[in-house]
């Protein structure tokens, strides 16, 4: 699992992070307060700190689990040696860690009591609860079963305990247990459905309990005041874990994308529990009072497909319109943003044209692939007679392939051909370039016809070749190397050396 990960908190109406930690591999959320643990074995922890509940102790390392007490304002810490760290608030006796306690694998806070699943699936709980009579808040929740023994995983609620077996089977100790009459805080969320069996993990919450089976189902039981044991359709396949919170309730799905209802607390009021546009990728889940915490890996760039390389067939048009289109896709962003280094739609020129496609997603993570448009030139013959060669037989400065006299005509012809078929349309033009030296050129100059049939520096078509009469007194050619280029109406350029004596 890649560890460069960062924290989405949502629904959080207190102190957040205000800077981001690299390197988180778990988190838990407390009504108020928040905790992550890195990958160093160290805590992060912020929120309201009333209590001393976010003052992680100075030194503390090895940590291997953490858990938020949900208006407990406490916080727990499982090391590496199997002993616990507690701190914050302690009016029930929540953070004084049961002396002598080893050998603990898991352990999870909630209210003002603490559950510790030990190695040999046995449970240990202190806090509030360690008597079933008394003053609020004291409901038995830490009176563990006497014989409770083969448990794989625990999970504290407001008031109550849940315990999971190796067998699947679900056991539940406190408030809203068997018996007891329905109302606060009875509500029946330790009153374990019958026949309740295959589950995988629990999640005790304010007033009703969640749990999840090996078929990826939810079941929920409880308070269901706000809706926090309705477990909507989104969430009864493909789960991999959940949260209980007071009034609402996660679940993340093994597409790494997260399910919430129920209500969350808002300040003053209760708000419908929703999930940020866009959140997925996420791997770890935290369920609190009025916030809510995910664990978001560092996000893939999107896959980009590019079209395979196109080849236009020839044509006498400067510019060719192309279109096309790349495709992608991203495990977070459905609809992730392609770009292109040049527009679909837009004329692509004689030659190979390197067309870049970038897709970026809703993170800013991005991909480019690449494709060729590639359009071949018009079939050039050569210049006709009396000039003959073109290009590569268009001779050189050195040796150039005619000589004409000083002020007077140069007939130039060429045909050209698209596809077999002979060119009879286009505007193709001809300039003069004066050379000095091998490497040493005058500025072009735009020829100047003797005919009057000739239009500037187009060339006129007769018959099925085109022509025109240069004259090299009007166009200025003086005695020396001349380079005759005749541009065809598709941009490629065809050229030959002349001398003027």
């Amino acid at each position: 699992m890649d560890l460069a990960m960062t924290k989405k908190q949502f629904r959080q109406n207190h102190p957040v992070l205000q800077r981001p930690v690299s390197g988180v591999v778990a988190v838990s959320a407390g009504f108020t307060h928040s905790l992550a643990l890195k990958s160093d074995g160290t805590v992060v922890a912020w929120g309201v700190n009333d209590a001393s509940q976010t003052a992680v102790p100075v030194g503390l390392g090895g940590v291997v689990a953490v858990s938020a007490g949900n208006s407990g304002q406490h916080s727990l810490a499982l090391k590496s040696d199997g002993t616990v760290v507690a701190w914050g608030y302690n009016g029930y006796g929540q953070t004084d860690v049961p002396a002598g306690l080893t050998g603990v694998v898991a352990v999870s806070a909630n209210g003002f009591h603490n559950l510790a699943l030990k190695s040999d699936g046995t449970v240990v709980a202190w806090g509030a609860g360690t008597s079933d009579t008394g003053p609020n808040p004291h409901y038995g929740q830490s009176i563990v079963p006497a014989g409770l023994s083969g448990i794989v995983a625990v999970s504290a609620g407001y008031e109550y305990s849940l315990a999971l077996k190796s067998d699947g089977t679900v056991v539940a100790w406190g408030a809203g247990g068997p018996g007891q009459p329905i109302g606060d805080p009875n509500f029946g969320q330790s009153t374990v459905p019958v026949g309740l069996s295959g589950v995988v993990a629990i999640s005790g919450g304010g007033t009703h309990s969640l749990a999840l089976k090996s078929d990826g189902t939810v079941v929920g039981w409880g308070d269901n005041t706000y809706g926090q044991t309705t477990v909507p359709a989104l969430a009864q396949s493909g789960v991999v874990a959940l949260l209980a919170g007071d009034y609402h309730s996660l679940a993340l799905k093994n597409d790494g994308t997260v399910i919430a209802w129920g209500k969350v607390s808002n300040g003053s009021i209760l708000v419908d529990a929703t999930v940020p546009t866009g959140l997925c990728g996420v791997v770890a889940v935290a369920a609190g009072g009025g916030h809510n915490l995910a664990l978001v890996a560092a996000s893939a760039p999107p896959t980009i497909n590019c079209p395979a390389n196109i080849a236009l067939p020839c044509s006498i048009d400067g510019l060719v319109p192309v279109s096309f289109a790349a495709t992608a896709t991203d495990n977070c962003d459905a609809t992730p943003a392609i770009t292109y280094s040049i527009a679909p739609g837009s004329g692509f020129p004689v030659g190979t044209t390197t067309v870049t496609s970038t897709a970026t997603d809703a993170s800013g993570n991005h991909s480019s692939c690449s494709f060729n448009v590639t359009r071949p030139a018009l079939d050039f013959t050569g210049f006709l007679p009396p000039i003959g060669g073109a290009d590569a037989t268009g001779g050189s400065f050195a040796n150039p392939v005619k000589a004409f006299k000083l002020k007077s005509t140069i007939p130039v012809k060429f045909t050209a051909s698209c596809g077999g078929s002979p060119v009879l349309t286009g505007i193709h033009t001809l300039q003069a370039i004066k050379w000095s030296a091998a490497t040493t050129s005058a500025p072009p100059i735009d020829a100047t016809p003797t005919d009057a049939a000739t239009t500037g520096t187009q060339f006129r078509l007769t018959g099925e070749e085109w022509h025109y009469n240069l004259d090299t007194k009007a166009t200025g050619m003086t005695a020396g190397k001349w380079q005759l280029i005749a541009t065809l109406s598709d941009g490629s350029q065809h050229s030959v050396w002349v001398e003027i004596k």
